[in-house]
């Protein structure tokens, strides 16, 4: 079997899987995390994009998870804009904010990370303080997504819409890691001098990178208005851009797959951690940073390590030439 077929069975038997979930899972509350681990995905994937591969460090990345909600939103309420046009609207919206921001990238470390809190910040107080556009605190209520005559009330029903775009987002930005693009994102990353001197324009792909973050970003949040059919900026504080580092973090940063693994896992085990009460969140904080300190490489270095430790011990020669492609 060649890599590529079997790269095509892999997508096949992926789609099935997804189609056949909200199938299977009844539970509306057990659907409801599937959901959340989806567009938590298209979070950690398009911050991956900026954090991973172009190796900035953001934690403004809910500034534009809130932009792209908000801008859905108030299309949907004020002008009735179906969400197929909303849910992208809200992406652009938060693709050219990322674009005129992007020059911050000037800034390295320290002064970067302050300077993308401040960006969080700014976007926050704007949500809570103008309330003529935003309702302030209160938040908005979004209507139920529609598809024609089909209504997209619940989780199930809306769940289709956010796999599809995970799985899109997913294409997107693995093409662009591979392409000429990604590389010279790469080579930013390893080393800004040397790219520069082999005529990479440092500042082009780092901007071109944030501004296709927040875009994904804002999808994201005009995904989560639809299918909460309720926003407040409580959901788009500083705590929810370390939540989503973190997430890459335990995936493995500059790995397309490991930021939706990292995803799945911390949405997870944060939920199966909800029996201990007011103890949850300190056995979540120290599970998190053990898992760091034994696994500094994320998700994506343990199934290496463990897929490079079955190839010695059982001697996988011929099914190693398949592999399994995990540094995307």
């Amino acid at each position: 079997m060649s890599v590529k077929l079997f790269k095509g069975w892999q997508w096949a038997l992926l789609i099935v899987v997804l189609f056949i979930i909200p199938v299977v899972v009844k539970d509306t509350y057990i659907l409801h995390i599937v959901n959340m681990i989806g567009i938590y995905s298209i979070l950690a994937m398009s911050l991956n994009l900026v954090a991973g591969y172009c190796g900035q460090i953001s934690l403004g990345h809910a500034a534009f998870y809130g932009l792209g909600a908000y801008t859905s939103a108030k299309l949907a309420v004020s002008f009735g804009f179906p969400f197929w046009l909303t849910i992208p609207s809200g992406g652009l919206f938060a693709c050219l904010v990322g674009l005129a921001v992007g020059p911050i990238l000037r800034l390295r470390g320290y002064f970067l990370v302050v300077g993308t809190l401040a960006l969080g910040e700014i976007v926050k107080n704007v949500l809570f303080n103008w309330v003529n556009l935003t309702n302030g605190p209160a938040g908005i209520n979004v209507p139920a997504a529609k598809l024609g005559s089909i209504m997209l009330r619940s989780g199930h029903s809306f769940y289709y819409v956010i796999a599809l775009a995970v799985v899109l987002q997913y294409i997107i930005i693995t093409n662009v890691v591979d392409s000429r693009v990604g590389r010279a994102m790469r080579a930013i990353r390893s080393n800004e001098m040397a790219a520069s001197v082999t005529g990479i324009s440092i500042a082009r792909y780092k901007i071109m990178a944030f501004a296709l973050s927040a875009g994904f970003a804002g999808i994201a949040g005009g995904l989560l208005g639809y299918l909460n059919r309720y926003i407040s900026p409580h959901l788009f504080e500083f705590p929810t851009s370390v939540l989503i580092i973190t997430m890459i973090v335990v995936g493995g940063l500059g790995n397309t797959k490991g930021a939706i693994a990292g995803a799945a896992m911390l949405l997870i085990l944060s939920e199966a951690l909800r029996g201990f009460g007011d103890y949850r969140l300190i056995i979540y904080s120290i599970m998190i940073l053990l898992y760091l300190s034994f696994s500094p490489q994320g998700l994506v270095g343990i199934t290496k390590n463990l897929w490079s430790f079955l190839q010695h011990k059982f001697k996988f020669e011929k099914f190693a030439s398949t592999k399994f492609h995990l540094n995307k």
